[in-house]
């Protein structure tokens, strides 16, 4: 056997040779000493390749769904023997409640948004007005005169009102071409008759837009500018008609739209003089919210243009006016027979207009009582003015759900789409 050697043993070595068993057994004892070290591990940890994330939103290996990416994980770790730790320690989102394989939202989920308090807030409010103004004008007297409709004027009622949709529809098709937004015909007739439903929840005017950038991916900025073009349409027609109609002995409502307006043009003049500029909100600091903004401006500009003004105001006046036509004809059937069409057409536009400036998230409550308001400066008593006002909402609604569910039936496809799993533009 060898002997052992001691340090006066070791081999002489030549200039520039190493010792390679001396300076192994350096490292080794610089590797415990490190190991030691607090922290090392938990840096080193973190100096080694992350595998692919899974949460929503993270990146991922083209061509692989999230489902299919957790399944070839989790049989790398059970080839290797190892338990995947990211699986044991992952908890399904408490907010997010999918159906069967994660795909879609399931049922659950789909009613909380709809019972979210930003949308019941507001209804349950407007709700609340229409019943306090029901208690205001008697509710027994209002039952009565309920009772009291002919059922000969339901169907020219709903005529009007369907014509009414028909031309308001066709208009904000004629929008949407002119901002070079071009989805199918179908797309636009369900995307409006859907949105006529939701319109009367908080910012519901725009749920065709989110509708038409689900179906085919039109661009929510310019689809948006031709949607907030039509109600400001609407205040101008309706600010023209009750300058030249007024609201019998309301005298001052002339002189009242005639200061406003001029109150609104003094300030937007000094706004453009001294050159203001209102910081903007932080979520309108985000990118994507900022190309969506560029493009609604952007289009906003196309639409101010001599033939599209014509062209809005002839459509917009005839839709008022079927839409003032069914409201006569609504009190017609509750034998109101001193209000005539230029009254009606003050009345509603007034009513309309009064949902439209004030900023209220909802026009549940406020159609209602500024409705009611109007009739009763033109002599029509509290109870049929209320019940009259009821009735008008009863016939809008009730149109508008049965187109809703005639263009659903008629086309499958664009229900199907508007119902996939996905997400809403990041506006």
């Amino acid at each position: 056997m060898e002997p052992l050697r001691g340090p006066v043993d070791q081999p002489e070595l030549e200039p520039g040779e190493r010792n390679l068993e001396h300076d192994s057994d350096h490292d080794h004892a610089d590797a415990r000493r490190r190991h030691l070290q607090p922290g090392y591990l938990l840096r080193r940890a973190q100096l080694q390749p992350q595998p692919a994330r899974l949460h929503h939103g993270s990146a991922r290996p083209a061509g692989l769904r999230p489902h299919r990416l957790r399944r070839r994980q989790h049989g790398e770790h059970a080839a290797r023997g190892q338990p995947d730790v990211r699986a044991l320690h992952h908890r399904p989102s408490p907010c997010i409640d999918r159906g069967p394989g994660g795909s879609r939202p399931g049922p659950r989920t789909r009613l909380s948004r709809l019972l979210r308090p930003r949308l019941l807030i507001p209804l349950a409010a407007g709700v609340s007005v229409v019943a306090a103004l029901v208690g205001l004008a008697d509710m027994g007297k209002v039952l009565v005169a309920l009772r009291g409709f002919r059922a000969v004027y339901v169907l020219p009622i709903v005529a009007l009102i369907v014509g009414y949709n028909l031309v308001r529809g066709l208009l904000w098709y004629y929008l949407l071409q002119r901002v070079d937004v071009r989805p199918p015909l179908r797309t636009v007739v369900f995307s409006y008759a859907v949105g006529e439903i939701t319109k009367y929840s908080p910012v519901g005017n725009y749920v065709p837009n989110y509708l038409l950038h689900r179906i085919r991916r039109a661009n929510f900025g310019l689809s948006s500018a031709a949607t907030t073009y039509v109600p400001y349409s609407e205040m101008a027609i309706c600010l023209l008609a009750l300058l030249a109609l007024g609201l019998d002995h309301w005298t001052w409502l002339r002189p009242a739209i005639l200061g406003g307006l001029a109150l609104l043009a003094l300030s937007a003049t000094t706004v453009v003089r001294l050159g203001w500029k209102p910081p903007l909100p932080r979520i309108l600091r985000r990118r994507a919210v900022l190309e969506q903004l560029h493009s609604f401006l952007e289009a906003s500009k196309a639409l101010f243009r001599p033939r599209v003004l014509m062209v809005t105001g002839l459509l917009g006046a005839t839709y008022l006016l079927a839409a003032a036509g069914a409201l006569l004809l609504i009190a017609r059937g509750f034998g109101v027979t001193s209000l005539s069409l230029p009254s009606a057409v003050a009345a509603f536009c007034f009513s309309l207009l009064l949902t439209l400036v004030a900023p209220l998230p909802t026009d549940v409550g406020a159609l209602e009582l500024s409705g009611t308001g109007a009739l009763l400066a033109l002599g029509v008593p509290g109870a049929r003015g209320v019940a009259i006002m009821l009735f008008n909402r009863l016939f809008t609604v009730g149109v508008a759900l049965a187109a809703a569910g005639l263009v659903s039936l008629l086309f499958p496809q664009q229900l199907s789409a508007a119902m996939a799993d996905r997400r809403m533009p990041a506006v």
